[in-house]
Protein backbone atom coordinates (compact mmCIF):
# COMPACT_ATOMS: atom_id res chain seq x y z
CA UNK A 1 0.00 0.00 0.00
CA UNK A 2 1.32 3.24 -1.18
CA UNK A 3 1.71 6.17 1.85
CA UNK A 4 -1.17 8.10 0.07
CA UNK A 5 -3.64 5.56 0.23
CA UNK A 6 -5.67 4.72 2.97
CA UNK A 7 -7.93 2.01 5.00
CA UNK A 8 -11.73 2.90 5.49
CA UNK A 9 -12.73 1.72 8.84
CA UNK A 10 -16.12 2.18 10.02
CA UNK A 11 -16.50 2.59 13.89
CA UNK A 12 -19.90 2.77 15.91
CA UNK A 13 -19.79 4.76 19.32
CA UNK A 14 -22.31 4.32 22.31
CA UNK A 15 -23.25 7.20 23.91
CA UNK A 16 -22.51 11.22 23.35
CA UNK A 17 -21.11 12.26 26.73
CA UNK A 18 -17.15 12.68 27.92
CA UNK A 19 -16.36 9.22 26.67
CA UNK A 20 -18.30 9.24 23.67
CA UNK A 21 -17.80 12.15 22.57
CA UNK A 22 -13.75 11.77 23.38
CA UNK A 23 -14.18 8.98 21.21
CA UNK A 24 -15.04 10.84 17.94
CA UNK A 25 -12.68 13.53 18.44
CA UNK A 26 -9.94 11.22 18.31
CA UNK A 27 -11.09 9.41 15.46
CA UNK A 28 -11.49 12.96 13.85
CA UNK A 29 -7.90 14.14 14.27
CA UNK A 30 -6.92 10.76 13.12
CA UNK A 31 -8.43 11.04 9.87
CA UNK A 32 -10.89 8.27 10.74
CA UNK A 33 -14.05 10.11 9.67
CA UNK A 34 -16.60 7.18 9.09
CA UNK A 35 -18.17 6.74 11.89
CA UNK A 36 -21.71 7.64 13.71
CA UNK A 37 -22.43 8.56 17.34
CA UNK A 38 -25.66 6.75 18.53
CA UNK A 39 -27.14 8.77 21.49
CA UNK A 40 -30.48 7.70 22.87
CA UNK A 41 -30.91 11.28 24.63
CA UNK A 42 -32.16 14.51 22.48
CA UNK A 43 -28.65 15.96 22.94
CA UNK A 44 -24.89 15.59 23.91
CA UNK A 45 -23.82 15.50 27.33
CA UNK A 46 -24.56 12.39 28.67
CA UNK A 47 -25.31 12.29 32.55
CA UNK A 48 -25.33 15.70 32.19
CA UNK A 49 -27.87 15.75 30.06
CA UNK A 50 -29.82 13.76 31.74
CA UNK A 51 -29.63 14.94 35.36
CA UNK A 52 -30.73 18.31 36.18
CA UNK A 53 -31.81 18.30 39.70
CA UNK A 54 -31.64 21.40 41.96
CA UNK A 55 -28.19 21.96 43.00
CA UNK A 56 -26.41 19.42 39.68
CA UNK A 57 -22.91 20.40 39.88
CA UNK A 58 -19.51 18.80 39.49
CA UNK A 59 -18.17 17.26 42.50
CA UNK A 60 -14.17 17.54 40.66
CA UNK A 61 -12.72 20.49 40.10
CA UNK A 62 -13.80 22.15 36.57
CA UNK A 63 -10.01 22.91 35.76
CA UNK A 64 -9.65 19.11 35.53
CA UNK A 65 -12.98 17.87 34.55
CA UNK A 66 -12.60 19.12 31.17
CA UNK A 67 -10.87 17.55 28.13
CA UNK A 68 -6.87 18.10 28.36
CA UNK A 69 -7.12 19.20 24.26
CA UNK A 70 -9.87 21.84 25.12
CA UNK A 71 -9.69 23.07 28.46
CA UNK A 72 -12.60 25.66 29.32
CA UNK A 73 -11.38 29.08 31.32
CA UNK A 74 -14.94 30.61 31.28
CA UNK A 75 -16.39 28.36 34.52
CA UNK A 76 -18.10 30.70 36.84
CA UNK A 77 -16.61 28.79 40.25
CA UNK A 78 -14.19 26.51 40.65
CA UNK A 79 -17.15 23.28 40.72
CA UNK A 80 -18.98 23.96 37.53
CA UNK A 81 -22.91 23.83 37.81
CA UNK A 82 -24.79 21.06 35.01
CA UNK A 83 -25.66 23.74 32.99
CA UNK A 84 -22.00 24.93 32.18
CA UNK A 85 -21.10 21.01 31.80
CA UNK A 86 -23.55 20.43 29.37
CA UNK A 87 -22.87 23.69 27.39
CA UNK A 88 -18.95 23.15 27.50
CA UNK A 89 -20.09 19.62 25.67
CA UNK A 90 -21.80 20.91 23.32
CA UNK A 91 -19.86 23.69 22.41
CA UNK A 92 -16.67 21.43 21.92
CA UNK A 93 -18.84 19.26 19.65
CA UNK A 94 -19.44 21.84 17.69
CA UNK A 95 -15.80 22.86 17.74
CA UNK A 96 -14.57 19.70 17.05
CA UNK A 97 -16.60 19.23 14.17
CA UNK A 98 -18.44 16.43 15.51
CA UNK A 99 -21.51 17.31 16.44
CA UNK A 100 -23.13 16.39 12.70
CA UNK A 101 -22.42 12.94 13.43
CA UNK A 102 -24.37 12.61 16.30
CA UNK A 103 -27.44 10.66 15.92
CA UNK A 104 -29.49 11.80 18.88
CA UNK A 105 -32.86 9.83 19.79
CA UNK A 106 -31.46 6.36 18.80
CA UNK A 107 -30.93 3.80 21.09
CA UNK A 108 -28.68 0.85 20.47
CA UNK A 109 -30.58 -2.71 22.12
CA UNK A 110 -27.88 -5.16 20.69
CA UNK A 111 -23.98 -5.77 19.68
CA UNK A 112 -22.81 -8.25 18.14
CA UNK A 113 -19.48 -9.51 16.90
CA UNK A 114 -19.58 -11.91 13.63
CA UNK A 115 -16.28 -14.19 14.32
CA UNK A 116 -15.93 -14.47 10.55
CA UNK A 117 -15.88 -10.98 9.00
CA UNK A 118 -14.71 -9.47 12.17
CA UNK A 119 -17.45 -6.89 12.27
CA UNK A 120 -19.86 -5.54 14.68
CA UNK A 121 -23.76 -5.54 14.12
CA UNK A 122 -25.36 -3.12 16.30
CA UNK A 123 -29.02 -3.08 16.47
CA UNK A 124 -31.45 -0.07 17.06
CA UNK A 125 -34.36 0.04 19.25
CA UNK A 126 -36.60 0.39 15.91
CA UNK A 127 -35.17 -2.47 14.69
CA UNK A 128 -32.50 -1.68 11.89
CA UNK A 129 -29.12 -3.11 11.79
CA UNK A 130 -26.20 -1.65 10.69
CA UNK A 131 -22.86 -3.12 10.23
CA UNK A 132 -19.43 -1.49 11.49
CA UNK A 133 -15.58 -2.44 11.82
CA UNK A 134 -15.50 -1.74 15.38
CA UNK A 135 -17.51 -0.43 18.12
CA UNK A 136 -16.60 1.63 21.01
CA UNK A 137 -18.63 1.30 24.30
CA UNK A 138 -19.61 4.74 26.07
CA UNK A 139 -22.51 4.38 27.71
CA UNK A 140 -20.65 5.48 30.99
CA UNK A 141 -22.55 3.45 34.17
CA UNK A 142 -25.21 5.92 35.54
CA UNK A 143 -27.03 5.70 32.34
CA UNK A 144 -29.98 3.90 33.90
CA UNK A 145 -31.56 4.73 37.47
CA UNK A 146 -32.02 1.63 39.40
CA UNK A 147 -35.41 2.09 41.94
CA UNK A 148 -35.55 -0.13 45.08
CA UNK A 149 -38.21 -2.62 45.04
CA UNK A 150 -40.13 -0.58 48.07
CA UNK A 151 -42.87 -2.17 49.44
CA UNK A 152 -46.06 0.22 48.62
CA UNK A 153 -43.83 1.98 45.77
CA UNK A 154 -46.20 0.86 43.09
CA UNK A 155 -49.38 1.92 45.51
CA UNK A 156 -48.22 5.45 47.25
CA UNK A 157 -50.19 8.33 45.94
CA UNK A 158 -47.92 10.97 46.28
CA UNK A 159 -45.32 12.20 43.70
CA UNK A 160 -41.56 10.19 43.34
CA UNK A 161 -38.84 9.85 41.00
CA UNK A 162 -35.16 9.32 41.16
CA UNK A 163 -33.22 12.06 41.02
CA UNK A 164 -31.63 11.27 37.99
CA UNK A 165 -35.10 11.25 36.25
CA UNK A 166 -35.90 14.54 38.03
CA UNK A 167 -39.90 15.83 37.37
CA UNK A 168 -39.37 19.56 36.67
CA UNK A 169 -43.50 19.52 36.74
CA UNK A 170 -43.21 18.91 40.37
CA UNK A 171 -43.48 22.26 42.35
CA UNK A 172 -42.04 20.83 46.13
CA UNK A 173 -42.48 24.39 47.20
CA UNK A 174 -44.23 24.29 50.68
CA UNK A 175 -44.39 20.52 50.40
CA UNK A 176 -43.33 17.41 52.44
CA UNK A 177 -40.27 16.07 50.84
CA UNK A 178 -38.29 13.10 51.35
CA UNK A 179 -35.03 12.10 50.05
CA UNK A 180 -33.94 8.29 50.38
CA UNK A 181 -29.97 8.64 50.37
CA UNK A 182 -27.48 10.91 51.47
CA UNK A 183 -24.75 9.99 48.49
CA UNK A 184 -23.39 12.49 45.82
CA UNK A 185 -26.47 13.54 44.45
CA UNK A 186 -28.38 13.92 48.16
CA UNK A 187 -25.59 16.16 49.43
CA UNK A 188 -26.74 18.64 46.20
CA UNK A 189 -30.20 18.32 46.28
CA UNK A 190 -31.15 18.64 49.30
CA UNK A 191 -29.07 22.41 50.27
CA UNK A 192 -30.50 23.32 47.31
CA UNK A 193 -34.15 22.68 48.34
CA UNK A 194 -34.13 23.26 52.02
CA UNK A 195 -35.69 26.56 52.22
CA UNK A 196 -38.28 25.79 49.19
CA UNK A 197 -40.33 22.94 50.99
CA UNK A 198 -42.30 22.51 54.53
CA UNK A 199 -40.86 19.69 55.46
CA UNK A 200 -37.52 18.08 54.46
CA UNK A 201 -36.50 14.47 55.94
CA UNK A 202 -33.54 12.35 54.88
CA UNK A 203 -33.21 8.89 54.83
CA UNK A 204 -29.52 8.07 55.56
CA UNK A 205 -28.83 4.47 56.31
CA UNK A 206 -25.48 5.07 57.32
CA UNK A 207 -22.89 8.21 57.33
CA UNK A 208 -20.38 9.30 54.33
CA UNK A 209 -17.16 11.35 55.07
CA UNK A 210 -17.32 14.91 53.39
CA UNK A 211 -14.75 16.97 52.44
CA UNK A 212 -15.08 20.33 52.44
CA UNK A 213 -15.37 22.06 49.02
CA UNK A 214 -13.67 25.42 48.58
CA UNK A 215 -16.26 26.30 46.08
CA UNK A 216 -14.77 29.88 45.81
CA UNK A 217 -16.57 32.07 42.74
CA UNK A 218 -14.54 33.66 39.90
CA UNK A 219 -14.75 36.63 38.72
CA UNK A 220 -14.66 38.37 34.89
CA UNK A 221 -10.62 39.48 35.23
CA UNK A 222 -9.55 36.12 36.64
CA UNK A 223 -11.60 34.21 33.55
CA UNK A 224 -9.79 36.87 31.03
CA UNK A 225 -6.78 36.10 33.07
CA UNK A 226 -7.28 32.11 31.82
CA UNK A 227 -8.20 32.63 28.47
CA UNK A 228 -5.34 35.27 27.66
CA UNK A 229 -2.63 34.99 29.18
CA UNK A 230 -0.54 31.80 27.46
CA UNK A 231 -0.17 28.72 29.74
CA UNK A 232 -2.15 30.24 32.77
CA UNK A 233 -5.12 27.35 32.38
CA UNK A 234 -2.55 24.94 31.76
CA UNK A 235 -0.74 25.82 34.95
CA UNK A 236 -4.51 25.44 36.58
CA UNK A 237 -5.43 22.38 35.32
CA UNK A 238 -2.25 20.73 36.04
CA UNK A 239 -2.07 22.05 39.92
CA UNK A 240 -5.54 20.47 40.26
CA UNK A 241 -3.98 17.32 39.28
CA UNK A 242 -1.50 17.43 41.98
CA UNK A 243 -3.49 18.81 44.98
CA UNK A 244 -6.44 15.86 43.82
CA UNK A 245 -3.48 13.16 44.14
CA UNK A 246 -2.04 14.59 47.32
CA UNK A 247 -2.71 12.18 50.31
CA UNK A 248 -4.23 12.71 53.75
CA UNK A 249 -2.19 10.81 56.15
CA UNK A 250 -3.93 10.66 59.03
CA UNK A 251 -4.08 7.87 61.47
CA UNK A 252 -7.68 5.75 61.50
CA UNK A 253 -7.12 2.52 62.29
CA UNK A 254 -8.10 3.27 66.09
CA UNK A 255 -10.89 5.30 68.00
CA UNK A 256 -8.26 7.86 68.64
CA UNK A 257 -7.36 8.33 65.46
CA UNK A 258 -11.19 8.56 64.01
CA UNK A 259 -11.60 11.42 66.93
CA UNK A 260 -8.61 13.85 65.65
CA UNK A 261 -9.79 12.78 61.61
CA UNK A 262 -13.18 14.11 62.81
CA UNK A 263 -12.03 17.14 64.50
CA UNK A 264 -10.58 18.12 61.20
CA UNK A 265 -14.07 19.94 60.47
CA UNK A 266 -12.47 22.32 57.80
CA UNK A 267 -10.94 19.07 55.42
CA UNK A 268 -13.24 16.54 56.33
CA UNK A 269 -16.64 15.68 58.13
CA UNK A 270 -18.92 13.40 58.95
CA UNK A 271 -22.72 14.16 57.45
CA UNK A 272 -24.14 13.83 60.67
CA UNK A 273 -22.28 14.14 63.49
CA UNK A 274 -23.04 11.98 66.17
CA UNK A 275 -22.89 12.69 69.74
CA UNK A 276 -21.09 9.27 70.14
CA UNK A 277 -17.89 9.51 68.49
CA UNK A 278 -18.26 5.40 67.93
CA UNK A 279 -20.93 6.39 65.43
CA UNK A 280 -18.97 8.35 63.09
CA UNK A 281 -17.34 6.01 59.85
CA UNK A 282 -14.24 3.50 61.40
CA UNK A 283 -12.31 3.82 58.03
CA UNK A 284 -10.52 6.09 56.46
CA UNK A 285 -12.26 7.43 53.34
CA UNK A 286 -9.49 6.25 50.68
CA UNK A 287 -10.45 2.93 52.42
CA UNK A 288 -13.91 2.66 52.40
CA UNK A 289 -15.99 1.60 49.61
CA UNK A 290 -18.20 4.51 50.25
CA UNK A 291 -17.69 7.57 48.34
CA UNK A 292 -16.10 10.57 49.48
CA UNK A 293 -18.32 13.10 49.04
CA UNK A 294 -17.77 17.08 49.10
CA UNK A 295 -19.94 19.82 50.31
CA UNK A 296 -19.38 23.85 50.75
CA UNK A 297 -21.56 24.03 54.06
CA UNK A 298 -21.45 23.14 57.41
CA UNK A 299 -23.27 20.04 56.62
CA UNK A 300 -24.91 18.35 53.46
CA UNK A 301 -27.44 18.57 55.77
CA UNK A 302 -29.03 21.31 56.89
CA UNK A 303 -29.33 22.03 60.91
CA UNK A 304 -33.19 21.97 60.65
CA UNK A 305 -35.49 20.29 63.57
CA UNK A 306 -37.61 18.25 61.19
CA UNK A 307 -34.59 16.42 59.77
CA UNK A 308 -34.04 12.80 61.62
CA UNK A 309 -31.27 12.83 63.65
CA UNK A 310 -30.53 9.22 62.90
CA UNK A 311 -29.46 6.47 60.62
CA UNK A 312 -32.72 4.15 59.31
CA UNK A 313 -33.31 2.33 56.45
CA UNK A 314 -36.08 2.32 54.27
CA UNK A 315 -38.81 -0.44 54.79
CA UNK A 316 -41.87 0.65 53.17
CA UNK A 317 -43.94 3.40 51.54
CA UNK A 318 -47.45 4.49 52.54
CA UNK A 319 -50.25 6.76 51.59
Amino acid sequence: MSSNETTSVSVAIIGAGFGGLAAAIELERNDIRDYTVFEKGDGVGGVWRANHYPGAACDVPSPTYSYSFELETEWSQRFGTQAEIRAYLERTAVKCGVAPKVRTNTEIVAATFDEGSGRWQVELADGEKQWFDGLICATGQLSRPKIPALDGLKTFAGKHFHSAEWDDSVDITGKRVAIVGSGASAVQIVPAIADRVRELHVIQRSPNWVGNKWNHKSNPRSRRLLRTLPGLARAQHNLECFHQRLPLLVPHRNRQGRRRLARLSHRLRPSHRPRRPHRLPNRFPHKVIRRWLFSSGPSPVPARHDLPRGFVGLRRLRG
